[in-house]
């Protein structure tokens, strides 16, 4: 996976590694089970791969879980 801009980050929802990769608008996971995609491997799905301390994609067309105030459940 050829990574641009910043090294890879922990998620703050599942806590694998992200980033933004050369195919990729948004983060994606760099590893673990989800390595490629964008949404958490968590319940409940729909969960996006976001950087810690940032907030959660409300874009209406798919939003992050979190941004509509839903937790996951661990």
């Amino acid at each position: 996976m050829t990574i641009r801009g910043a090294e890879p980050e922990p998620c703050k929802h599942c806590d694998d590694r992200i980033a933004i990769l050369a195919f990729s608008r948004d983060y994606v996971h760099v590893e673990g089970h989800q390595a490629g995609k964008h949404t958490c491997a968590v319940e409940p799905y729909g969960f996006h791969a976001e950087p810690v301390g940032t907030p959660c994609s409300a874009n209406p067309a798919n939003p992050c879980n979190g941004s509509r105030g839903i937790e996951v459940r661990r």
